[in-house]
């Protein structure tokens, strides 16, 4: 359920099933790198947040490991949701995965540990209940004129 947009390599919608498949395998990828503070599994969280958020969702192996086999597993109901506040939430993981990418690199354990907790504890809240803390963000900055309506006007009661 990818709806793209005619002037955009990037989907109007999403399936939310799928949304949450990924959140689950964040949250796997996440909750390794705070345990062990490795290098591997915060490298792969970063490239597919750069592959969802900046160059092309459709090339996001998390995605379609996600789509071809986790969502034909739950046999969850399709609902399309907005992909704007999505795409913003996988860049503030593309942050999030940065650091501790560098953390892990540079040997700084506490800043590996402390940025991957935060994308445990909001992936395990989007795969678990469906709750985006990066959409509420973003809502948040469209309703105080940071982001523009334009932009996404159906996202402006997230």
């Amino acid at each position: 359920m990818d709806t793209s947009t005619a002037s955009s390599r990037f989907p109007l919608k999403v399936s939310e099933p799928v949304v949450r498949a990924i959140a689950l395998e964040v949250f796997v990828l996440a909750g390794i790198t705070v345990l062990t503070a490795s290098l591997w599994p915060a490298l792969i969280l970063a490239v597919d947040f750069a592959l969802r958020s900046i160059v092309n969702p459709g090339l996001s192996p998390l995605r379609l490991v996600a789509r071809q086999g986790l969502v034909p597993l739950f046999h969850a109901k399709d609902r399309p949701v907005f992909y704007s506040p999505k795409r913003f939430a996988a860049l503030i993981g593309l942050t999030l995965s940065l650091l501790a990418l560098a953390g892990s690199l540079f040997g700084a354990r506490e800043l590996t540990v402390a940025a991957a907790g935060v994308l445990t504890l909001f992936s395990f809240l989007e795969a678990a209940f469906g709750f985006c803390a990066g959409c509420r963000i973003y809502g948040f900055l469209m309703r105080s004129g940071v982001i523009p309506i334009e932009w996404c006007p159906e996202c402006v009661n997230l």
